[in-house]
């Protein structure tokens, strides 16, 4: 679930997919998202021969649903910033995979939420697609970490974060009146 742009890393989301399968591992990667990398992509999955095991939505205006039918949220980005996808994941309580990256880090929680990778490049696919085996390998583990994405995405609902929000506000006027205090 994400825009199939450059930054995102889907030249070496495709590649850990590929390494899956010839590990033996049954995946199916279901692409929810849309953008310029697409017919790249694409190819690329067509001369491996992979294009049966991927599901490809396009856009979605609501992405949960295609999300309620995932196990787990591999996105592994060349650059983030906050990650909304990652919340949304979270809050389908899917475990997440991704590198150690930008804000990445404020949603994955090593071990509590997902598993974090080191950055993915040509010369560590096959250490990000051994660490998924290894999860698909664990139902346990990943029940864990599925119980930790779901109590991640909380302080992430709208509840918590307008609570947050109003303990600013009621902060920043309660600073404004003792400034006034002073300065008068």
């Amino acid at each position: 679930m994400s825009r199939l742009e450059p930054e995102k890393g889907f030249p070496e989301t495709a590649g850990v997919f590929l390494e899956l399968l010839r590990l033996g591992v049954p995946v199916t990667w279901t692409i929810v998202g849309d953008g310029s990398e697409r017919a790249n992509l694409l190819r690329h999955l067509r001369q491996n021969g992979a294009l049966r095991q991927v599901r490809w939505t396009g856009f979605q205006a609501h992405p949960e649903e295609w999300l309620e039918h995932c196990n787990l949220f591999v996105l592994l980005s060349r650059q983030e910033a906050f990650g909304n996808a990652f919340v949304e994941a979270n809050s389908m309580g899917l475990p997440m995979v991704a590198p150690r990256i930008g804000g990445i880090p404020e949603h994955l929680i090593d071990g509590c939420n997902g598993m974090a990778v080191n950055a993915v490049d040509a010369r560590n696919i096959r250490a990000a697609a051994l660490a998924i085996r290894a999860l698909y390998r664990t139902p346990r583990r990943w029940q864990t970490l599925r119980r930790g994405a779901i109590l991640e995405a909380e302080q992430f609902s709208l509840t918590t974060m307008a609570e947050e929000y109003l303990a600013v506000y009621r902060w920043a006027e309660v600073a404004k009146d003792r400034l006034d205090a002073v300065g008068s």
